[in-house]
């Protein structure tokens, strides 16, 4: 599995994988997010059998919280901030095990967040 931290836009521009509409969601996703939250490429047929939910416009994209990790997986949950993480399960709605080895993960800078969501420049940037 590749892993990207983000804080800006400029992060992705060497990404081969993800088209430039994909990067833009990565990015609204993580905005303001905390450290648990990830966003996951994976071509659809990864997330057939899932019971995640993929981004409504981008099949190929799934966002959540990973709550238990080991060598070739991660448990993932689009449960919100309400669940206790040691309270859920692969078995629960909205939960399922990733595997690290067809997925590229996205993560927030943990010091950062993400500053920018937009690779346009705008006049007042050029000051």
């Amino acid at each position: 599995m590749t892993t990207a931290t983000v804080s800006e836009y400029a992060d992705l521009v060497g990404d081969q994988v993800s088209s430039s509409a994909e990067k833009d969601v990565i990015l609204m996703l993580l905005r303001g997010e905390s450290d648990a939250v990830r966003v996951f490429r994976g071509e659809s047929w990864v997330w057939d059998e899932k019971s995640l939910e993929t981004h409504p416009s981008h099949e190929t994209l799934v966002a959540g919280r990973v709550i238990a990790e080991t060598q070739k997986g991660m448990l993932v949950t689009q449960l919100g901030d309400a669940y206790q993480d040691e309270d859920i399960t692969a078995d629960d709605p909205q939960t399922d095990w990733i595997p690290k080895s067809v997925v590229r993960e996205y993560r927030p800078d943990p010091e950062q967040g993400v500053t920018n969501t937009s690779p346009q420049k705008f006049i007042g940037d050029y000051e």
